[in-house]
């Protein structure tokens, strides 16, 4: 079989939980034929009036083999009746549940169960709580996508979804009893409320946080009037929390550079959740900040990514990580090694080829307060084939060395196997999945071709570079040699 690459976007980080995660259209989305293996969800619906809010939740009926991470994206189907207002975690919260990307339409989360709170068996528990804000009069459905489900094994599993349906009815007109005189009636109490109420009336927050470009909270506010939104959550306080929300979902705010660029380097990143720390007078003390590398790579036995500790104010007692690779047919977990704490003190607690969660105890004191660009681990991977994978982290609350908890900030990484090619030619193939390419102008065939092309370019950087995939002759190196053995392979 020829193995394609399957690229896939990055998602940003966790502190992923990918976390690689639902998807079902509330009005039309058939359900699935219930097996041993399925898990069972339901999106509620409800009903309620123009203005008014309403937290719909993601309920997990059933789930025979128990879940160990999810991705799900959920879409409304009309914007215009309903809006989306935010997001929360349910049964994995906190640290463990984290906001991808929200819009006025849709919202992708993610979560990562490290504690084994679904367990297989387990039943109507609650994996998300939605809000939504009515607009206008009308009915709507939702567009649930399960990008991720795994189980309890390691295995992804299909899931039954259920829909609900949201009602959006007008704001009911006040009835007036007749227990005095028109004459007596004043002006202030005569008029009813409108049966046909604009959007404009609809919002329960100001009309300038609701504007279509934000795409991230649309309660968000500037405090200070130097037009960033610091306060994240509107709650009028800037806060931990704000901070905390700003670093899991930053990918979502690419587009509103001007209100969220708090370094002033002209764009939206990671970076800014750390500038927006350094903001707080009490964060600095006690917030650690964690950064997963980004990768770029050829093809090759093993590829190794650093967690790097950015900062330790309040130094380190302890840790626990959780790793996963959210597509594990371009690149899968190796193993994970201690760098900065003696590795005698890090525990694998489990590991597989898409993910490896790992515990690390600093008992000889050997990342100190006011610590700065660690490498804690390294994280070893297998590059599979070609594409592009993003490299989620989630990690437990850390305890510094007053052993106080304090959550992280948390930017996970992403690795991409690169695409290569030897002249003007497509890039090489493996074309029976014995690690070698021989399909070397790319174009799905094992010709004299591909002989003459290896033979001409047999020491060009990119064969030298990558000798393990073209030491047709296994002889540690590439050269003639290995091309007169391809020449004998097509004869074959």
């Amino acid at each position: 079989m020829i193995r394609m690459a399957r690229v896939r976007i990055l998602w940003v980080t966790w502190f992923i939980v990918t976390l690689g995660l639902v998807s079902t259209g509330l009005s039309s989305f058939p359900v699935l034929a219930q097996s041993s293996t399925l898990a069972e969800l339901r999106f509620q619906g409800g009903e309620i009036q123009v203005g008014e809010a309403i937290e719909l939740d993601l309920m997990l009926v059933r789930s025979v083999e128990g879940i160990q991470r999810f991705d799900i994206t959920i879409s409304i189907e009309n914007s215009s009746i309903a809006r989306m207002q935010g997001v929360s975690g349910g049964v994995l919260s906190g640290t463990f549940f984290q906001v991808a990307s929200q819009t006025e339409e849709s919202v992708r989360f993610r979560a990562v169960d490290l504690e084994g709170l679904i367990e297989p068996g387990a039943e109507n528990l609650v994996l998300a709580e939605i809000t939504f804000v009515g607009v206008r009069e009308g009915t709507t459905g939702f567009d649930i996508k399960i990008d991720l489900l795994i189980n309890d094994s390691g295995a992804q599993q299909e899931a039954a979804i259920e829909g609900g349906t949201l009602f959006v009815v007008p704001v009911p007109v006040p009835e007036v009893t007749p227990a005095v005189s028109r004459e007596d009636i004043t002006p202030e109490v005569a008029p009813a409320v409108p049966q046909d109420i604009t959007p404009e009336v609809a919002p329960t927050t100001p009309q300038e946080d609701t504007a279509p470009e934000e795409h991230f909270d649309y309660s968000s506010r500037d405090l200070d009037g130097d037009g960033k939104r610091e306060d994240i959550d509107g709650d009028g306080l800037f806060t931990a929390k704000d901070v905390a929300l700003f670093a899991r979902a930053v990918d979502s705010k690419q587009g509103n550079d001007g209100m969220y660029d708090f370094n002033m380097d002209g764009r939206v990143d990671f970076d800014d959740a750390i500038e927006l720390a350094s903001a707080m007078e009490t964060l600095p003390t006690s917030v650690p900040v964690l950064r997963l590398e980004d990768k770029r790579i050829k093809i090759e036995p093993q590829v190794d990514l650093d967690l790097v500790l950015a900062c330790a104010p309040g130094g380190l007692q302890s840790y626990e990580v959780a790793i996963f690779v959210e597509d594990s047919n371009i690149a899968q977990v190796v193993g994970v090694e201690s760098a900065a704490i003696d590795r005698r003190y890090l525990e694998v607690v489990r590991q597989s080829a898409d993910s490896i969660v790992f515990w690390v105890v600093d008992l000889k004191d050997e990342v100190r307060p006011g610590a700065e660009s660690l490498v804690l681990a390294t994280l070893r991977f297998s590059a599979i084939q070609l594409g592009q994978t993003a490299i989620g982290m989630v990690v437990k609350p850390m305890t510094n060395d007053l052993g106080q908890r304090v959550d992280p900030l948390v930017k996970s990484g992403s690795l991409e196997v690169a695409v290569f090619s030897i002249g003007e030619e497509e890039s090489p193939r493996d074309l029976n999945g014995d690690g070698l390419f021989e399909d070397v102008n790319g174009d799905g065939r094992f010709t004299i071709e591909d002989v003459r092309l290896f033979g001409y370019y047999v020491l060009n950087p990119v064969f030298q570079e990558n000798w393990r995939l073209f030491d047709f002759d296994s002889d540690g190196d590439v050269d003639f040699g290995d091309a007169v053995f391809l020449a004998g392979l097509v004869q074959e």
